[in-house]
């Protein structure tokens, strides 16, 4: 029943601004459930999913509106981080340079693309150190690139487990085997 829908909703904008959400999220699911094509609701569940780091429900809401999107800032700004942490680079620099066309872009949309760069210039170069042996320049640029990702991108994207695999081709330079195995079971 609509009412009932409208009054869900109205719950669920509550638990916004109140920080609760999880509990919007929930909310929104059923309305989505009895609603799936309500596209505000789409890209508010998509915009709490976002804030919860759970970029592949995200992806998930997102897939079939693109095109009805592709005016908003912030939802182009969310889908070029989304892309940065699936490690596709050159779709997050482009999609950030599109958000910051348009008129309602996050503030931060700036130093993130420079992140972006920040990632892109320096896992490649700690790669082709450790390659060459030269651990702690390696080290040096590894950790450039971890904490221009670390802060936008949740430990189970695929950019956090290639930046955590890095780390431990590090360590294995570094370290005897027993000291590894300590490090991993820690």
């Amino acid at each position: 029943d609509c009412e009932q829908l409208n009054k869900l909703v109205g719950d669920a904008y509550v638990d916004i601004e109140d920080g609760n959400l999880e509990h919007a999220a929930q909310i929104f699911d059923t309305v989505l459930q009895h609603s799936p094509k309500a596209q505000q609701i789409v890209l508010d569940r998509a915009t709490i999913a976002f804030q919860l780091f759970d970029y592949n429900k995200f992806k998930q809401l997102t897939n079939d509106f693109d095109k009805e999107f592709s005016y908003d800032g912030y939802y182009v700004y969310r889908k070029a981080i989304v892309s940065f942490c699936d490690g596709q680079m050159g779709q997050a620099m482009r999609g950030i340079k599109k958000s910051q066309s348009l008129s309602d872009s996050p503030k931060n949309a700036s130093r993130t693309f420079h992140s972006i760069e920040k990632v892109n210039k320096h896992y490649p170069t700690a790669e082709k150190y450790l390659n060459d042996g030269k651990v702690e320049d390696a080290k040096r640029h590894f950790k450039i690139a971890k904490d221009n990702a670390v802060s936008f991108c949740p430990n189970d994207s695929v950019l956090m487990k290639t930046i955590n695999m890095f780390e431990l081709k590090i360590l294995k330079k570094e370290k005897s085997r027993e000291e590894l195995l300590e490090v991993l079971n820690d």
